[in-house]
């Protein structure tokens, strides 16, 4: 074996480099033995190296191979194709601008994937911190804050530096996010990191301090938002009426939050005087904020608007009384609306003048230059906020709390005719409410007849017309007030509402203080009429009755009376209008009792009581095929059962206001 020199050597060669081998620490380079030159006649398998230890810690390293991993799982999730298109597109994709805007079109498509791959790629090649902006706001509308969250940070690891877009982006996205108590987590470390950072040119500004505290009072956390305030300074964080607005009706919902908890747990939740120092609680500390809104009003560094002053002016509806009445002098302080009725009622007759000369002056057909000796209408002042329809609402609220209920029409004057403002649905409404609460037919009617638009009419406005007359069944002229009403709805929605013709019947029956009067005297003929009226009442409903009975009449199923199942589709329209046609049944019962009282009570002529009486036993007939329908088409329901238990708890309901009257 020794005797051949080369055999000699080879074997030498290979003992030395095996030792070596072992002797050669882990992960440390090759040697210079290891990595000897073999020779042709005996080449020598050598191990591969390990590589270096790299100089990034783990965490690091571990961030890395993620985004390596969503960049690979992106690339499988999409097609070749799409690959393929996304290369092309970056081959004439040259400006950022024009990348940003493929991105954002990309996802209004629904195309995520791609739109992740083709920013991810061309963030090789370019800045283009707007694409990612783009990727970022796309996963938070979806409320995807966890994705959204890591698409920043690998934002920052590739090298696209975030703007201040970027952290607005994300701090109304953690705002709209569903999940409040993470996105506060999110919102506020990012601040807090944009506070403390080195870098002076994303340090937060107003915008971001808003948009912060937009997220806090979303989540109701009130103490990390006075925590957020806190940061807030005179210079580049300077609050604004935003700012104010933000707190305010954050400090309102969460005193509301809490007394709509304790209302939930019932004898053992908080009591009434609990309730109220919560609401106080919020109302003074709203009340120093407002110091300084004014404070800083007067001196000019802040601009006052209808929502801040809505946003104070709702926390005290939140009070009594007097807090409710303090907003009639907070809109007389920032909106220069007078709370006294007799300069409402100045200011909106100089206006109705003013209006007046004017039109006589463009109808005069002098044509000579001369100076009109009409008012100019009334200019909208700069440095106080512009009424609205926000502020429209908010006195119709307070007056219809306080019950000032004769200043609504004052006040709604002076906003639609002096200011300009187009009353809303919700306004409308609102107006009809505080007419109900004070029981103004006449003025309901003159609203409803002269200049409430039709589209803002439904079945809500009419019940509570008729709710306003029947209210005010002590005037004389309360029971034509409703008949207006009813005529109204009647060219005004395809089916009318059953539930406003049963009050419009129940006020036929209660407007009768001038028979009582009359019966002093005249006793039958104070029963005559009050039996025309009655008669008069279920003539106007005759034919709104009808109209109601085609569109609700048993659900299409009065063809076939004797089939005892119903298969899913008419189940499905015998359920549909299972409301409306009790209500019509019910409003039938109640005509048939009408009827009733006519006919055999004697206070109306015999041959009225004859007319009526085929039109009662027409309503008898359809009520008693809908309880037979219904105890047939549906299985379990017992009429007289039901009826027993409705009496039960009427019962029980007069038990208990009986107990708690003895108890009081």
């Amino acid at each position: 074996m020794f005797a051949c020199r080369a055999c000699t050597r080879r074997c030498l060669t290979i003992l030395f480099e095996n030792t070596i081998l072992l002797e050669v620490p882990k992960y440390a380079a090759p040697t210079a033995a290891c990595t000897a030159k073999s020779y042709a006649t005996a080449a020598v398998a050598m191990r591969p190296s390990r590589p270096a230890r790299s100089s990034k810690p783990a965490e690091d390293e571990q961030e890395d191979q993620d985004e390596d991993g969503d960049e690979d799982d992106v690339k499988r999730r999409v097609s070749k194709s799409t690959q393929w298109a996304v290369n092309k597109h970056l081959h004439y994709l040259k400006d950022p601008l024009f990348i940003a805007q493929h991105v954002e079109q990309t996802l209004a498509k629904g195309r995520f994937d791609e739109a992740a791959l083709l920013v991810r790629t061309a963030s090789k090649d370019h800045k283009i911190p707007v694409s990612w902006n783009h990727l970022i706001d796309y996963q938070l509308r979806e409320h995807k804050l966890h994705a959204a969250m890591k698409l920043y940070n690998e934002m920052k690891k590739r090298a696209q530096m975030p703007t201040a877009q970027t952290y607005t982006i994300i701090f109304r996205g953690c705002a709209a996010s569903p999940h409040s108590k993470l996105a506060v987590r999110e919102a506020v470390r990012l601040y807090n990191n944009m506070l403390n950072g080195p870098d002076e040119r994303l340090k937060p500004n107003t915008i971001h301090l808003n948009a912060v505290l937009q997220v806090c009072a979303r989540a109701n956390d009130i103490d990390t938002m006075f925590t957020i305030v806190d940061s807030a300074n005179g210079g580049l964080r300077a609050p604004n009426n935003l700012t104010y607005t933000t707190i305010l009706n954050a400090l309102r919902n969460h005193a509301v939050q809490a007394i709509h908890e304790s209302s939930k747990r019932g004898p053992d939740g908080a009591s009434e005087s609990q309730l109220e120092e919560i609401a106080q609680l919020s109302i003074q500390r709203a009340k120093a904020i407002w110091d300084e809104v004014i404070s800083k009003w007067r001196s000019a560094n802040i601009v006052i608007d209808e929502e801040l002053v809505c946003s104070m002016g709702r926390i005290l509806l939140l009070g009594g009384y007097k807090d409710s009445e303090a907003v009639l002098s907070l809109i007389e302080q920032t909106m220069k609306i007078p709370k006294d009725e007799q300069l409402l009622i100045r200011l909106g007759m100089d206006r109705e003048a003013s209006a007046t000369q004017v039109q006589e002056v463009q109808n005069s057909k002098s044509k000579a230059l001369q100076k009109p000796s009409y008012k100019a209408p009334r200019k909208l002042s700069a440095t106080h906020a512009q009424p609205g329809n926000n502020s429209l609402s908010l006195i119709l609220s307070v007056l219809d709390k306080i019950r000032k209920t004769t200043l609504g029409p004052r006040y709604w004057t002076v906003f639609t005719k002096v200011y300009s403002v187009d009353p809303d649905a919700q306004n409308w409404h609102a107006l009809l409410r505080l007419l109900c609460r004070g029981k103004n037919s006449t003025k309901t009617v003159e609203y409803l007849l002269q200049t409430m638009p039709k589209e803002y009419m439904s079945a809500r406005t009419f019940r509570t017309a008729m709710f306003t007359c029947l209210g005010d069944n002590l005037n004389k002229s309360a029971f034509n007030n409703a008949t207006s009403v009813l005529e109204i709805m009647l060219t005004t929605m395809r089916v009318p509402d059953m539930r406003a013709m049963s009050i419009y019947l129940r006020l036929a029956y209660a407007n009768k203080r001038m028979f009582v009067e009359q019966a002093k005297t005249d006793v039958d003929g104070a029963k005559l009429a009050w039996g025309k009226q009655l008669t008069t009442a279920l003539d106007n409903l005759w034919e709104p009755y009808k109209i109601a009975a085609k569109q609700f009449t048993f659900g299409g199923l009065a063809k076939v009376p004797h089939k005892r199942f119903l298969n899913e589709t008419e189940r499905e329209r015998w359920l549909h209008d299972a409301g409306p046609r009790a209500d019509l049944v019910a409003l039938a019962r109640k005509m048939i009792a009408a009827h009733d009282r006519l006919i055999f009570e004697g206070i109306v002529p015999t041959d009225v009581a004859e007319r009526l009486k085929p039109n009662r036993n027409l309503l008898n007939r359809f009520v008693v095929k809908y309880f037979e329908d219904r105890e047939r088409l549906e299985p379990g329901w017992n009429r007289k059962l039901k009826e027993l238990e409705a009496q039960e708890e009427e019962d029980d309901k007069y038990k208990w206001v009986a107990f708690y009257e003895r108890e009081q």
